[in-house]
C-alpha cells in the first residue's frame, strides 16, 4: 500500500486508531494524516470512541437507526472484489520481513478491530441514548422537586403568616378576657354591696314599720334648709333608726355627725352620716344605753375626724 493507491482506508483508520498496525503500516497512515484533513477528522473521531471503551463495560441496546447506520458504513467500507493471494513458498514467506508485507496482510486484524469498534460504537451510542434519557428523567424530577419546594415553602410562609395572626387574635383575646373579668369581680363587688344596703334597707324598713315603734322628729334650725329628720326608737332598747332627707353636699373635709345628749353630756352616735347625691341619708346606731334615757339628739357639721364635743353648725335637733 502506498498514499496514492489508497488515499483514504477506513479500516486503516480504525487499526491505526487501535494499535493494531505493524511499522510500515504505521508509516503510511501517518503520511496520510499529514496530508488529508479528512483522514485526521477520521482518526480523531475514532481515538475519542476508543477513549471511551473503559466506559461501555454494559452493553445497551442501540436504537435500529444506529445500527443501521454503522453497518452501512461498515459494508460500504469493504472492497468490492476479494483480492487473490498466489501461495508463495513456505521458505519464500518465512523469508520476507513483516515490514515489507502488503497493507492488506493485516486486513483480517483490522476487520475484527473495525467489528469490535462497530459493537462498542452500538454499545456507546446505547449508552449515550440511555443516559439522555436518564439526563431527561432528573431533569423533569428536579423540576417537580423545585415546585414541590416552592410549595413548601409557600405552605410555611402561609402557616407562619397564620400563627402570627392567631397569636395576634389569642393576645387580644386574652386581654378581652382580662378586662372582662375585673368587670366580672367589680360587679360582683358591687352586687354585694347593694345586697348589703339592699339587707340593711330591709331591716330599717322592718324596725320602722313594726309595732310600738316611738318617732320623733328633728327639725331645722335655719327654717329657710329643706333639712329634715326622723328618729324611730323602742322605749328601753338601745337600737335606732334615723333618716334623713334634704340634706347639702358639704365642702372636702367635713362630714355629718349625730349625737344623743342628757345631763351628763353630749356623745357621738354611730359612723358619720354618708349622704346620697339626692341628698337623703340613713343611720342606723347603737346606744351605750336605752336610746329613750337621752333627753336630745342633733345633727351637727364637724371636720373629718373624731370629735369630742360638737360645733356650734347644728344643723338639725329633736327632742326625746
Amino acid at each position: 500500500m502506498n498514499a496514492n493507491d489508497h488515499p483514504f482506508n477506513h479500516d486503516l483508520l480504525a487499526a491505526y486508531a487501535l494499535g493494531m498496525l505493524d511499522v510500515e503500516e504505521f508509516r503510511q497512515v501517518d503520511e496520510l494524516i499529514a496530508r488529508s484533513p479528512e483522514a485526521r477528522a477520521e482518526l480523531k473521531s475514532l481515538r475519542e470512541v476508543v477513549a471511551l471503551l473503559p466506559h461501555a463495560a454494559q452493553p445497551v441496546e442501540p436504537p435500529e437507526r444506529v445500527r443501521q447506520g454503522l453497518f452501512a458504513r461498515i459494508e460500504a467500507s469493504q472492497p468490492n472484489t476479494t483480492p487473490v493471494h498466489t501461495p508463495r513458498p513456505a521458505a519464500t514467506a518465512a523469508a520476507i520481513p513483516a515490514a515489507s508485507l502488503p497493507w492488506y496482510s493485516s486486513r483480517r486484524f483490522a476487520s475484527a478491530a473495525l467489528g469490535l469498534l462497530a459493537a462498542l460504537v452500538l454499545a456507546l451510542g446505547g449508552l449515550t441514548v440511555s443516559l439522555q434519557n436518564s439526563v431527561a428523567s432528573l431533569s423533569q424530577t428536579n423540576q417537580e422537586l423545585t415546585a414541590s419546594l416552592a410549595q413548601a415553602r409557600q405552605s410555611l410562609a402561609d402557616t407562619q403568616a397564620a400563627q402570627q395572626a392567631f397569636a395576634s387574635q389569642l393576645q387580644t383575646s386574652q386581654t378581652t378576657i382580662a378586662d372582662l373579668t375585673s368587670r366580672i369581680e367589680q360587679s360582683q363587688r358591687d352586687v354585694a354591696a347593694l345586697n348589703e344596703e339592699l339587707n340593711k334597707d330591709r331591716r330599717v324598713f322592718a324596725f320602722v314599720t313594726g309595732p310600738g315603734v316611738a318617732t320623733r322628729e328633728l327639725a331645722a334650725l335655719n327654717t329657710s334648709s329643706p333639712a329634715r329628720g326622723e328618729m324611730y326608737m323602742y322605749p328601753g332598747n338601745t337600737e335606732a333608726v334615723v333618716l334623713f332627707r334634704g340634706l347639702m353636699p358639704l365642702q372636702s373635709g367635713q362630714v355629718y355627725q349625730f349625737w344623743l345628749a342628757n345631763n351628763d353630756g353630749k356623745i357621738p352616735a354611730g359612723d358619720p352620716v354618708t349622704v346620697g347625691p339626692d341628698g337623703l341619708a340613713r343611720l342606723v346606731l347603737q346606744a351605750p344605753r336605752e336610746v329613750n334615757a337621752y333627753s336630745q339628739v342633733m345633727l351637727t357639721i364637724e371636720n373629718a375626724g373624731s370629735a369630742p364635743q360638737p360645733t356650734p353648725q347644728i344643723v338639725l335637733e329633736g327632742s326625746l
